[in-house]
């Protein structure tokens, strides 16, 4: 069973990369590392577009799979724009044939899926005033759980917290159970558990603990 859900993400990573070229480095690069998660579970898609839709930055009815076709098929990318709302605004304007999305492999179900998320999450950045955002927190966010609007109040706090690449890269680690240094592992159990407390007051600090817990090595 893992060995085909590799080659089904590895495959999807491959589709990504075959148009690269037209979404950008940036997206492709947030696309294949969300893929794996995402193949694995839909909550961190619903995370995303959720804060996207209550930030305003796409429409409530927007699909995030719709959103990647639309992106797989712009013959723009977000660098011929002169903001990325232009670059949203365009790709959202191009026709997406349902019969043929709804007829698309599995494999290109969620590389439309993964980009479309991909491309939600740096309209997300933008709106916060970043260059970009490691999809590893919008793992974590999606994994505590929550309404939009608390999320969005996580995603605030993690920004604050895990500021370099230093930290994320351990966030991933711890997430993904390949954080070998207890160090380490203290380091970011200890600051998850203090965003969700300030977060989540009416939780006790062992619910708290045990999400966090509950997350590492979750992937």
């Amino acid at each position: 069973m893992f060995g085909l859900l590799t080659a089904a993400v590895s495959a999807v990573c491959s589709v990504v990369s075959s148009c690269a070229g037209a979404i950008g480095g940036a997206i492709a690069t947030a696309a294949t590392t969300l893929a794996p998660y995402i193949s694995k579970a839909l909550e961190v898609v619903s995370t995303i577009v959720d804060i996207a839709k209550a930030l305003g930055i796409i429409g409530n009815e927007t699909d995030p799979k719709e959103l990647g076709y639309q992106a797989m098929h712009s013959d723009k990318g977000p660098e011929d724009f002169q903001s990325y709302k232009d670059y949203m605004k365009h790709i959202q304007s191009i026709e997406v044939d349902k019969e043929k999305l709804e007829n698309a492999s599995d494999t290109e179900k969620l590389a439309y899926l993964s980009i479309g998320s991909a491309v939600a999450l740096k309209g997300i950045a933008e709106n916060k005033g970043v260059e970009s955002i490691d999809p590893h927190i919008m793992v974590s966010i999606s994994k505590f759980g929550g309404s939009p609007e608390s999320q969005n109040l996580a995603l605030d706090k993690h920004l604050e917290v895990f500021k370099n690449g230093s930290d994320t890269d351990r966030l991933a680690g711890y997430i993904d159970g390949n954080l070998e240094s207890a160090k380490d592992k203290i380091f970011i159990s200890d600051r998850l558990n203090d965003i969700y407390k300030e977060l989540n007051p009416e939780m006790s600090e062992k619910e708290i603990c045990q999400k966090v817990i509950n997350m590492e090595g979750s992937n």
